[in-house]
């Protein structure tokens, strides 16, 4: 069910390092996974910043600019 999967995600972000009141980018092309993730965030006080999905190479450029950030962001 929806909160079991939620629950389940959850807990993996919890694992990762983000807490109540961090900022979470969702980029997810499949509904049912985007779902699943929003409703996460809700339950563990995770603000969503969910993002439209793009092309690959723009994909791949904003990742390399999220790791420099975090790169200088400690």
């Amino acid at each position: 069910d929806l909160h079991g999967r939620a629950a389940g995600l959850l807990r993996h972000l919890q694992a990762a390092g983000i807490r109540q009141g961090d900022e979470l980018i969702i980029l997810v092309e499949r509904n049912d996974s985007f779902v699943d993730l929003f409703w996460a965030c809700i339950l563990g006080g995770i603000i969503a910043v969910p993002l439209a999905p793009i092309a690959k190479d723009v994909a791949s450029a904003l990742n390399a600019a999220i790791t420099a950030v975090r790169g200088r962001v400690a």
